[in-house]
Parts: structure tokens; C-alpha cells; sequence
């Protein structure tokens, strides 16, 4: 995605505004530094950290207005689905954990531990009408809570950068 990111901004006619989601993996510190080294080419004055609600930077000299959001809140490590995982609701959520840890428990489960999140959401989500869908389909469904604090900063932060 960041050699893409470069691609888009220094194309003849770029796009007047790039939205970029990026999972922040092991870390916000971590992601952030290699945007901004990506990134170091261009006109853009990045904040030392990225905001809470997501970042806008204004591009200037004919650059595109740049937002970034790192999964799942850019505070924290995740990924997309550790932003997900906060949309089951409550009860939901830790019948999907107590399942995987079962199935963790039983030897049943190879996946490596920071894919827990994927494990429990997608464990959810087959337990909904329509089993199986993927994630942006289980919010359109309602499977998952749109109405979080963390999606509604996500969608907050999209109404700024697009609206």
C-alpha cells in the first residue's frame, strides 16, 4: 500500500483526496515511521503521532489531501479484525472467545497468536445468518455493531477526509 500511496501522488493527475487504512500490525510508532519515511518526498507536514480520530494532513502545492487511519484505533497493535471484534456485541463475543479457547485448548487451532482477533470474529461470524460472510458484509447485516465508539470515530474521520 505505501508504494501504491507514492504512485498515486506523484501521478500526472493525482486524486484530490487519498484515504489510506493500514493495519498498524505491531504497533502505531512502527507504522507511522515507515509512512512518514515513505512519504519523506512529498510536501506533507505530518504530526509527530497519529490523531486519535484519524489523521488528515492538507496537501499543498497540488497535492492530494492525505487521511490515514491505522487499524484498529490508532492508538493501539491490531488489524482490521481487532477493530471488528469490538462491533460483536457483548455476549456474543465471549461465546466466539470461549470457543476459541476451547478449540485452542483441544489442539484444534494452528493459527499463530496475533491472528486471535481473526480467529474470534470470523468464529462470530459464522454462527450468523448467512454464516460465513466476510467483514464488511456482517456490519452491512448489523452482525457486527456499527454504532461503537471506535467505528463511529472510524466514520467520523471519513465524513472529514471525503465530506
Amino acid at each position: 500500500m505505501l508504494k501504491r500511496l507514492n504512485a498515486l501522488v506523484v501521478q500526472p493527475d493525482p486524486p484530490n483526496v487519498i484515504g489510506v487504512v493500514l493495519d498498524a500490525d505491531t504497533g502505531p510508532d512502527n507504522r507511522w515511521a515507515s509512512l512518514i519515511a515513505q512519504m519523506r518526498h512529498h510536501d506533507y507536514k505530518f504530526p509527530r503521532r497519529p490523531d486519535a480520530n484519524g489523521t488528515v494532513i492538507e496537501g499543498s502545492g497540488g497535492s492530494p489531501k492525505l487521511g490515514i487511519w491505522l487499524m484498529p484505533n490508532n492508538q493501539i497493535q491490531g488489524m482490521l479484525e481487532d477493530f471488528c471484534v469490538e462491533m460483536i456485541e457483548p455476549a456474543g463475543r465471549g461465546v466466539a472467545e470461549a470457543a476459541v479457547a476451547t478449540a485452542q485448548a483441544e489442539g484444534a487451532s494452528t493459527f499463530i497468536p496475533n491472528h486471535l482477533s481473526k480467529a474470534i470474529v470470523h468464529t462470530f461470524l459464522a454462527w450468523q445468518d448467512t454464516p460465513g460472510r466476510p467483514l464488511g458484509q456482517g456490519i452491512t447485516a448489523q452482525s457486527l455493531r456499527p454504532e461503537t465508539p471506535t467505528a463511529r470515530a472510524f466514520s467520523q474521520w471519513l465524513t472529514v477526509l471525503f465530506g
